[in-house]
């Protein structure tokens, strides 16, 4: 089946970190317990039961505010790679997730704790070789917050579902750059 992009009521994503999407089965629950409302469809998705047919929203706009704090991020190895935008701090190159890694810019045998300020994201090789030193990033760590982290999400692909989702994939005017449809 699809997914279903969510928005809050003015129209925008409830997330972008990850993009609020929700499978079939929750849209379909979410739908019956009026908590969203179909804003577009699939043209060739239905939903079949004995006493119903449902076709399936791509896009989907919930009926209430709900209570989301865009402004603090906590600290996760993805949200790592994002601000990173999964570029390895030593060498500059490129990787995806399965070949990076968290580098403490302070070792921690230094005393160097896991937070935003002192973390970056390090391919394999670099981290290898940097061991128990003290190496320069490129970039300086810092703690970033939601919308930033949200703005820099933009500059990396997402994946979209229907050509309905696009429309709204934009954040403060900043379009997504890298739109990926999937294949079903």
């Amino acid at each position: 089946m699809s997914d279903t992009l969510i928005l809050t009521p003015d129209y925008q994503p409830a997330d972008f970190l990850p993009l609020s999407v929700v499978d079939w089965q929750t849209c379909i629950r979410l739908m019956c317990l009026d908590k969203i409302k179909p804003v577009h469809m699939y043209e060739d998705r239905w939903i079949n039961s004995p006493r119903l047919k449902l076709q399936l929203p791509s896009v989907a706009v919930t009926t209430d505010h709900f209570n989301f704090r865009k402004g603090r991020v906590r600290y996760s190895r993805h949200l790592m790679y994002v601000r990173d935008l999964f570029t390895c701090q030593y060498c500059g190159e490129i990787f995806t997730a399965k070949d990076l890694s968290i580098d403490h810019v302070t070792p921690r045998c230094e005393g160097g704790k896991t937070t935003w300020e002192n973390c970056v994201t390090s391919c394999r090789d670099c981290n290898l070789k940097k061991g128990h030193k003290k190496w320069r990033p490129n970039n300086q760590p810092y703690k970033p917050d939601y919308y930033a982290l949200a703005a820099k999400r933009l500059e990396l692909p997402i994946q979209v579902s229907h050509h309905s989702w696009l429309p709204y994939l934009t954040l403060g005017g900043k379009t997504a750059k890298k739109v990926q449809m999937r294949n079903h």
